[in-house]
């Protein structure tokens, strides 16, 4: 048997092994899918109306809770409406576009290196790897519909924007010049559409790309798209939802208290995020492969034309402003948010190797790292990808069973509701959820039937005179 495994490693090129070693690390994440269930705000949106209703719903929601005119769309058609199957799915689906999103990404910028399909699908899957195994909360992030629709397809929707701004200013056209920039534009007013935090963070990306461009042939593009960023922004801010939604919170748009949090947060992530061992590990790899780009691409060589030390305020910029977004509409935090800031922290910290690689070339040019050093780091990056964060908490729900606990509570809780359809008795008691996952998305139900998560059950099914509650626990 040792002998049969020694051959087919023999065999195996180390490019492949890492690949399906990688396709191992996801499948967790892809087989709990299947035991994620509609919570809280799921229940609530479904429960609202039919598709033939949806334009007028998108309006209530635009003028009474948010301006998020693309995500509210996807938001009220949530599948839960059609089969449970269906919502399970939306997270495979979801994880599948962040892959292409990354393949285009980085087959857009890393072209001329002319890397084998093998090794950019590598490159694809460690970074949706990383991406998922950091995200604050997976949970809301993943596997919780409304959550995560309206916070992961503008994730990948940025990376194909990046890739079609890149090819724009080297002339390289989908179908030809002016098609490809009526398909950005398109583009940018989906994304923005979506959430205020991807909407903030791409005014911060037009404005540092007209700051840079100003002075060069490409200044008209970053001007028009800057513009154009800030028309479609408007719209999100200037909904009178917007309004009405911070009138819920009591303690928003206090500054000092935004500015002195957001920066606590800034602080606290930062420091998570720079310390998780596969982002040191790839960093340390990436050295002698941004100098091979930078042989190739202007890009790279110029160091995306940003100075070092703004390149770094750009990198802490996108977490505190995230985090003071959030204080400052809300008064709280909320860690979905800070997946976003996870993200663009992610293409900054790249941005800024590849930034101060260019300062210190005389030290780093010539560094070398040999083939058994890059065999042990990626060896380490497998095993902390997939057995500490995320990676550990998803293997935790399969291993010890608390993913498919939650699925019979939830079945059961299903089963509980058409049977009180005929059932004179007002009250409907569930069974309290005492060992959550920790990687689906649990929001359960109180001892109070007029709590809106307890609401939401007697709503979606229909039977909105009907009173859900806790078992073993006091009405109040």
């Amino acid at each position: 048997m040792n002998q049969i495994v020694k051959m087919i490693f023999k065999k195996l090129k180390k490019s492949h092994l890492l690949l399906v070693l990688l396709a191992i690390s996801l499948l967790p994440y892809i087989y709990l899918a299947f035991f994620a269930h509609p919570i809280a705000d799921d229940l609530i949106y479904a429960s609202k109306g039919e598709f033939s209703n949806i334009l007028k719903l998108m309006m209530t929601e635009y003028m009474s809770w948010n301006g998020r005119y693309i995500s509210n769309f996807f938001v009220l058609i949530n599948p839960i409406n059609h089969s449970l199957i269906l919502y399970q799915l939306i997270p495979v689906g979801l994880i599948i576009l962040i892959i292409i999103g990354a393949g285009v990404f980085f087959r857009c910028f890393f072209k001329e290196q002319n890397l084998k399909a093998s090794s950019l699908l590598n490159i694809n899957l460690l970074f949706t790897l990383i991406l998922l195994g950091q995200l604050p909360t997976i949970a809301e992030g993943i596997y919780w519909y409304t959550g995560a629709i309206t916070y992961i397809p503008p994730i990948a929707f940025t990376l194909l924007y990046f890739s079609l701004i890149y090819k724009y200013m080297n002339s390289k056209w989908l179908i030809n010049k002016h098609a490809h920039f009526l398909g950005m534009i398109i583009l940018l007013f989906f994304i923005i559409g979506f959430n205020e935090v991807h909407m903030l963070m791409l005014l911060l990306f037009h404005v540092t790309m007209f700051i840079i461009a100003k002075n060069t042939e490409n200044k008209w593009l970053a001007g028009v798209l800057l513009i154009t960023a800030i028309a479609f922004a408007s719209i999100m801010v200037f909904s009178p939802g917007n309004a009405g939604r911070e009138a819920h919170f009591e303690n928003s748009h206090d500054l000092l208290k935004s500015i002195t949090y957001a920066l606590l947060q800034t602080i606290r992530f930062s420091a998570k995020w720079i310390s998780y061992a596969p982002l040191l590990l790839l960093s340390i790899l990436y050295i002698p492969f941004h100098f091979n780009l930078a042989k190739t691409s202007n890009l790279f060589q110029k160091s995306f034309w940003l100075k070092p030390y703004f390149s770094l305020m750009l990198l802490f910029s996108t977490v505190f402003l995230c985090a003071f977004a959030l204080y400052w509409s809300t008064g709280s935090f909320g860690y979905r948010i800070m997946n976003t800031a996870w993200f663009f922290f992610l293409i900054m910290w790249f941005v800024n190797l590849s930034v101060w690689c260019n300062h210190f070339k005389s030290t780093l040019s010539n560094l070398t790292i040999p083939n058994n050093i890059q065999n042990i780091f990626f060896g380490i990056i497998w095993l902390t990808l997939t057995f500490t964060h995320n990676g550990y908490g998803a293997a935790l729900d399969i291993f010890q069973g608390t993913a498919e606990r939650f699925d019979q509570v939830m079945a059961e809780r299903y089963m509980i509701m058409e049977n009180a359809r005929e059932a004179e008795e007002n009250y409907i008691y569930f069974t309290p959820i005492t060992d959550p996952p920790h990687t689906l998305f649990v929001l359960d139900i109180t001892g109070n039937s007029n709590h809106w998560i307890n609401i939401a059950y007697p709503l979606y099914f229909g039977m909105p005179e009907k009173h859900v509650i806790s078992s073993g626990q006091q009405e109040y």
